[in-house]
């Protein structure tokens, strides 16, 4: 009897200890699959996750988190009428990320769906998103109606900018919105689709030609997004403050402009001076000899460790001269540091005219346009040695845009690509969060990837302490860059300052032109102040986070 009985019992912790471990495996199972439903939720695929959830449906495990994911995964995806789901516990359901991720995707009427979830539900933000996502599909007294139902202490200041800009344009049904880069209001376009600028807003700040390009953009877009960064443009112009001449930034990997500003004084004449004022590039176009000399398989670097800068140089019988001498160059990198003027111009005569000509074309010289916007051109491409050496230095016979100056930059920061620069980045909704952003053009090969490397090195010792912008990048944020110097004629002297930060990873591509300087010393301590404002203005705001900090920055955290 007793053997019996210990068999039954032996038995009966066997079985509970059995139907112990299957409890357990059976929980962790059932939160694996809430937590792989939640991801699909946070993915975007809102119906894969409603099936995730309703597999759960008769889990002895099921708990409210999984009643919760399924009503939010059916109110996405629209799959199922929700209007009745009440009395749901969401606080281990991510709802505001899901509510600004389907906003900020365009997915309004999702959006919509889950917000009116939220708001019969208890959640803070159900009313907020809700009156947005109103807003967004054009229900604009609907979305007044609720926005004026939300207390004022639960109205964040960011979207309340926002909300009253596009409101204010309920009786111009044609109108659109347009914002920055960043979705940061600029101004809005009427019912003829002409820009009008927003209060508050330097027209500096926005390119004449942007008010060109916005014409006719109102296609049915409720918002238009530059590619013009409010803030980096406004760091731009100060940096400029006190002197005469333009500034350009550019991202190198989309070929979005960023900024183009000018000083006012400059800006008045009319135009859009970062993009057409036309000077003599100066000895940025050695970067471009030294490319043809990489093209044409010559060593350069070896061929100038045993030269030596004297400080003049004869072709055709006339003398061309350098800022100072320099003595042994010893590389490359050291000619290009100190801008030696004869040891480019050796280079390009040893090159040819054709291979100086052939290399700046590749670089968008006498191209009619580049992205709808004027290039550089080759005033003389025919002429003696002295011309040739001239031109292999930047002088008299080429011309540039601070705009081409900066691209010139940017194929350095794009692995050797040139793109077309663009100022439409993307269509938008009514409160800019939502931009469709329409992929860069093609870019152009114009450098080998294995070329980059010598060219990075050069431009790095220009900032090195015996390089002609020695001190002028911020500790922690190195730019690799290469300045330029001259004077066209009947004109005082300028500058293009060109280059990439932050290195190795450059996210910038600028160009600063200073100009109206009356001697050479006085234009080139005026662009290292600017570019040393400029670039610990950069440091403060592109920094380590990158051109686009995380939309939910947006969302109040």
């Amino acid at each position: 009897m007793l053997k019996k009985l210990g068999r039954i019992l032996l038995w009966t912790a066997a079985a509970a200890s059995l139907a112990a471990v299957w409890a357990v495996d059976d929980y962790y199972r059932q939160r694996l699959g809430l937590s792989r439903a939640q991801s699909l939720l946070l993915q975007g695929r809102s119906e894969a996750a409603a099936n995730v959830y309703s597999a759960s449906r008769h889990s002895p495990w099921r708990n409210s988190e999984g009643e919760a994911g399924l009503a939010v995964a059916r109110a996405l995806s629209g799959s199922e009428n929700v209007e009745g789901a009440t009395s749901l516990v969401l606080d281990g359901i991510p709802v505001k990320l899901l509510l600004h991720q389907s906003l900020q995707s365009g997915e309004y009427a999702a959006c919509l769906r889950l917000a009116r979830l939220a708001q019969r539900n208890g959640h803070p933000h159900g009313a907020l998103y809700g009156a947005a996502a109103e807003l967004e599909l054009g229900r604009l007294r609907q979305a007044s109606a609720a926005w004026r139902r939300i207390p004022a202490s639960a109205r964040p200041a960011w979207i309340s900018r926002r909300f009253e800009s596009a409101l204010a344009l309920q009786e111009k049904p044609s109108a659109g919105l347009v914002f920055d880069r960043r979705g940061r209001s600029l101004g809005s376009l009427d019912g003829k689709g002409e820009f009008q600028l927003g209060e508050g807003i330097d027209p500096l700040l926005v390119p004449r030609e942007a008010w060109q390009r916005l014409q006719g953009q109102a296609d049915g877009a409720a918002g238009t997004r530059l590619s013009i960064d409010l803030e980096l443009s406004r760091a731009a112009l100060d940096a400029l403050f006190g002197y005469r001449g333009s500034i350009v930034l550019i991202e190198p990997s989309s070929g979005d402009i960023l900024a183009a500003v000018s000083d006012r004084r400059t800006w008045k004449k009319g135009g859009t001076p970062a993009f057409d004022q036309r000077r003599e590039p100066a000895s940025i176009s050695k970067l471009v000899t030294m490319t043809a000399a990489l093209r044409a398989g010559i060593d350069a670097d070896s061929e100038m460790s045993d030269s030596r800068c004297r400080g003049f140089g004869t072709y055709g019988g006339k003398i061309l001269y350098c800022t100072s001498r320099d003595g042994p160059l010893r590389s490359l990198s050291r000619a290009m540091a100190v801008s030696c003027n004869v040891a480019f111009a050796d280079l390009g005569v040893r090159l040819g005219r054709q291979a100086i000509v052939d290399e700046l074309r590749l670089f968008g010289f006498d191209q009619a346009l580049i992205g709808g916007f004027g290039a550089g051109r080759i005033l003389e491409p025919s002429g003696d040695d002295r011309q040739l050496a001239d031109m292999s230095i930047g002088l008299e016979a080429t011309e540039i845009t601070p705009l081409h100056a900066a691209l010139l930059a940017a194929v350095i920061g794009d692995g050797g690509q040139l793109r077309e620069p663009r100022l439409i980045r993307a269509r938008d909704g009514r409160l800019g969060l939502s931009p469709q952003v329409r992929p860069p053009a093609d870019a152009a090969r114009v450098l080998d990837p294995v070329w980059l490397q010598p060219v990075l090195d050069a431009m790095l010792a220009v900032t090195s302490p015996w390089g002609t912008a020695a001190g002028v990048s911020p500790r922690g944020f190195r730019a690799a860059m290469k300045t330029g110097t001259g004077r066209n004629p009947g004109m005082r002297f300028h500058t293009n300052y060109i280059g990439v930060a932050p290195m190795p990873h450059p996210q910038v591509a600028f160009c600063v032109r200073v100009t109206d300087q009356r001697t050479s010393r006085r234009v080139r301590r005026a662009s290292r102040i600017v570019t040393r404002r400029l670039l610990e203005s950069l440091q403060r705001i592109v920094g380590k986070e990158g051109l686009d900090p995380a939309w939910l920055e947006y969302a109040g955290g």
